[in-house]
């Protein structure tokens, strides 16, 4: 048989693929990597699901070998591949010339089964008779392998051709090589742009507040590019960086002390690797502006982390992409993973751009993500736990994730792997995008307030080094909730610690699951649950609470950052109750007994604290929850929150609500 001619690239095939012949006995749902190879290949193959040269479309003989292949967990033995790429197939020729030498002369004991279409599978080589001693085991062999298509040729200067060729499968060496990493995510945003609306770049607006520095990467001729600190008065396209800080500082940050050495160049060894891989791959980009934090904002300087902390905002959602370091727990871990020991064997494929590689796999290398990486105990990805983290993933317009795998690549448009496979489907995308204009603002006061206890859910549960960043920390997100309602003709209203003055009342049931405060001074009021040290289930519940008057004193200059002070005064009904002796009933210390009998249950009650044995309760409007208040020593008229009960059982509702009709309407303060 002749030898396969080679073909060329035909743009006009990229643009429109090819449909599944008609005489095709069974129809497999092909992704975005069989539709590549297949642009060029054009015949089907049965077996390793990628269509064959032109050359061998009329020779059906293989119908023969294999009719149907029912299921894609089938298993298909390693000759009939032989005999494919003997017919023509490329691609079952360089799979079978890669096993062999895996089957130690017993090719036909041995098998393939595909776990992904023209992706995944594992291969197997059996025991002989004579060789089985444990009936149970009777393969000697067992290992799962990849294919893996990698483009080294720059992208078709024709828009319409870049979407078969967004790298989804980088080959093993593009895991740990910024090169080819930063190949993929520029196809990625490339493809991005030009599919999804939402995405399309726009300019920095010219009011928007921009970091006060930058680092800036130009070419050194050298091993690694040349970075310095800038000042940053342009609206220059760049890249942000977010990572975990970890407990050691690298040297390279800048502080007043190291400010002049920074201006004039930062040295490379004194750079930690997350840094160097960001910077590298920021220079690969053809972008010559990066930010990260602890290089861009003086380090001990209170006046200007305030001043850079106020635009954090801005920061992230004008940057044209944000370099997320997911899978590394501090900056000298890395952005690109450790290189994987394994088998690769290449693939020959001419008239490709590119290159086909068949790879081994580990069951680590394949494991999914998790749905919700917060629930996972940060081992796989310890940047997602990060409070700081949140607000910068949901503010950036453009992610891309560095993890174990390979980057994942996220805008409002969804996920795009550029990694093996479909792992990534349920990365734990954050509840909304809020950057540069993408998100559909609440429209009303309950719109409003949905959206915002879910996003206090969210992040409450994640992870804090410092207690008084709780706020500052959420920032960002409270500015643009504020801003974008506000253009679609609602109005939250002045934010206070957290809640907002036009929900104020209907935000105060939180804290179930919560049993610790922070103890770092004074951070927010009693009723904030910026308190809580840990994840909050807020009950958005209507009080007959009014607001009546607040004064709140700024630490800075950003009305959502730290707080020096805030004071309210509310009118309600206030309803007293006894809390229970605990040596006379034999009840819990955390129940409140009703006057007609039974309880209940207080949640969220702060520790080491002795239950006061007079509260008094505001009710929500259906009796449905219940604010616990205890007045406050020395200060007449003024109480503080001390917990809640979420949920009140009928019973008792009925008789609070009489208990409630009985009291007057009072004012007083609530701190």
């Amino acid at each position: 048989m002749s030898a396969p001619q080679p073909l060329k690239w035909d743009l006009e095939r990229v643009s429109t693929p090819r449909k599944t012949p008609r005489k095709t006995a069974c129809v497999f749902n092909m992704d975005l990597f069989t539709d590549v190879l297949s642009i060029f290949l054009p015949s089907y193959c049965r077996l390793c699901l990628v269509r064959l040269p032109r050359s061998a479309r009329k020779d059906r003989s293989l119908d023969k070998v294999i009719q149907i292949v029912s299921s894609k967990y089938e298993q298909i033995p390693l000759v009939d591949i032989r005999r494919s790429g003997e017919r023509g197939c490329r691609v079952c020729q360089g799979i079978f010339e890669g096993l062999r030498q895996k089957c130690a002369g017993r090719e036909h004991r041995a098998g393939i089964t595909w776990q992904d279409w023209s992706q995944s599978f594992s291969f197997e080589v059996k025991k002989d008779k004579k060789d089985i001693v444990y009936l149970d085991n009777p393969v000697t062999y067992s290992a799962d392998f990849r294919l893996f298509y990698d483009c080294d040729t720059p992208t078709p200067a024709d828009p319409k051709s870049i979407s078969p060729f967004a790298i989804k499968n980088p080959n093993p060496a593009s895991l740990v090589d910024a090169k080819s990493c930063a190949r993929a995510i520029k196809i990625l945003m490339d493809d991005c742009a030009r599919r999804h609306k939402e995405c399309t770049p726009r300019p920095i607006p010219r009011d928007a507040p921009l970091p006060a520095r930058m680092l800036r990467i130009t070419d050194s001729g050298g091993a690694h590019p040349s970075v310095r600190l800038v000042e940053f008065p342009t609206r220059e396209d760049y890249i942000c960086l977010s990572h975990c800080w970890g407990q050691v500082r690298p040297e390279c940050i800048t502080t007043q002390a190291s400010y002049s050495r920074n201006k004039a160049g930062i040295p490379w060894r004194t750079i930690p690797r997350t840094f160097q891989d960001a910077i590298t791959i920021t220079h690969l980009l053809g972008k010559q502006y990066l930010w990260i934090d602890s290089m861009c904002i003086i380090q001990g300087d209170e006046a200007d982390w305030r001043s850079e902390a106020s635009k954090m905002c801005s920061i992230y959602e004008n940057a044209a992409l944000t370099l997320m370091a997911t899978r590394a727990a501090n900056a000298h871990d890395g952005l690109l993973p450790p290189p994987l020991a394994l088998f690769t064997h290449e693939i020959p494929t001419p008239g490709l751009p590119g290159r086909l590689v068949l790879a081994q796999q580990t069951s680590e290398h394949l494991a999914r993500v998790p749905a919700r990486p917060q629930s996972y105990h940060g081992a796989r990805f310890p940047l997602l736990h990060r409070a700081w983290v949140f607000q910068e993933r949901c503010l950036s317009l453009r992610v891309a994730h560095f993890t174990a795998e390979g980057v994942v690549y996220e805008c409002p448009g969804g996920f795009e792997p550029g990694i093996p496979g479909k792992e990534y489907e349920s990365f734990n995308p954050p509840p909304l995008k809020l950057g540069r204009g993408l998100w559909t603002a609440p429209r009303n006061r309950a719109e409003f307030a949905g959206l915002w206890n879910q996003l206090v859910e969210m992040y409450s549960g994640l992870e804090l080094t410092f207690g008084k960043d709780s706020l500052p920390a959420m920032a960002g997100l409270a500015k643009q909730m504020a801003v974008k309602s506000r253009g679609r003709g609602y109005d939250p209203g002045r934010y206070l610690a957290g809640l907002w003055e036009d929900t104020f009342a209907d935000s105060l049931i939180w804290g179930e699951g919560t049993r610790a405060y922070r103890g770092e001074g004074w951070i927010a009021p009693s009723w904030s649950w910026a308190l809580a040290d840990g994840a909050v289930d807020v009950k958005w519940r209507c009080n007959d609470l009014d607001l009546v008057d607040f004064d709140v004193a700024l630490k800075g200059p950003d009305e959502f950052g730290e707080i020096s002070s805030l004071r309210v005064r509310v009118a309600t009904r206030l309803i007293e109750m006894k809390t229970a002796d605990k040596e006379a009933n034999g009840m819990s210390e955390n129940n409140l007994p009703m006057p007609g009998g039974g309880w209940l249950t207080l949640k969220g009650i702060p520790k080491k604290t002795k239950l006061p044995k007079t509260v008094f309760c505001v009710l929500s409007q259906y009796g449905g929850a219940l604010l616990v208040l205890v007045p406050v020593a020395g200060a007449p008229n003024t109480y503080k929150r001390y917990c809640c009960v979420p949920d009140v059982w009928n019973a008792a509702r009925e008789q609070l609500l009489e208990m409630e009709k009985k009291q007057p309407k009072v004012e007083f303060e609530l701190v």
